[in-house]
């Protein structure tokens, strides 16, 4: 959802484990023409956009209904 990956260090990437904490921002999108029906109406990108985003070919405007982040904590893989 959020185009970033929360094991971002080389002993992490080697093991496939999270060792220190990571999280990821994502915002949840929905457009604002009435055509497009769910799930279609739904869009993720990063927390770096802003909270209107135009859509391709003048179809209307996708507007942010979330920002959520995603946490990722370390010894999980033990439970």
């Amino acid at each position: 959802l959020s185009g970033n990956t929360t094991i971002k260090f080389k002993k992490e990437k080697e093991r496939n484990i999270t060792i220190k904490l990571g999280y990821a921002n994502a915002k949840v999108y929905k457009s604002d023409n009435p055509e497009i029906e769910a799930p279609a109406c739904y869009r993720s990108f990063g927390s770096t956009f802003p909270d209107v985003i135009p859509m391709d070919e003048g179809e209307g405007n996708w507007r942010l209904v979330r920002h959520v982040s995603f946490v990722d904590c370390p010894g999980h893989d033990i439970l």
